[in-house]
């Protein structure tokens, strides 16, 4: 559903389900606010799709318990089949010699 929409419109959607998440929670905007740690206009502002920072996001998705969601929605990348392996890893091909000079009896 968001590939299609823009920046705002998805801000705005944000906004408006994180509002109805509050709303079932019967958490007045202060409350929430409260909760998470920021102020009642950001809450306010993130509500109406404005720009707000990530931190502030963060703390009312941790406040309403939908943090996992998060997770959810955006996991980890797999790992790939060469990083399974174990074959990832960068050689060192300028490792220090074993020896050291006056050593070479």
């Amino acid at each position: 559903m968001f590939s299609e929409l823009s920046t705002p419109h998805i801000r705005r959607e944000l906004g408006d389900r994180l509002r109805a998440h509050r709303k079932v929670r019967r958490l007045s905007q202060q409350a929430l606010a409260d909760r998470a740690g920021i102020s009642r206009p950001t809450l306010s502002s993130l509500e109406r799709g404005h720009e707000v920072t990530l931190d502030s996001l963060i703390s009312v998705l941790r406040a309403l318990d939908l943090l996992d969601t998060l997770d959810a929605a955006l996991a980890s990348p797999p790992q790939s089949p060469i990083e399974a392996l174990g074959g990832g890893k960068k050689s060192n091909r300028h490792a220090r010699p074993s020896w050291t000079w006056g050593d070479e009896s």
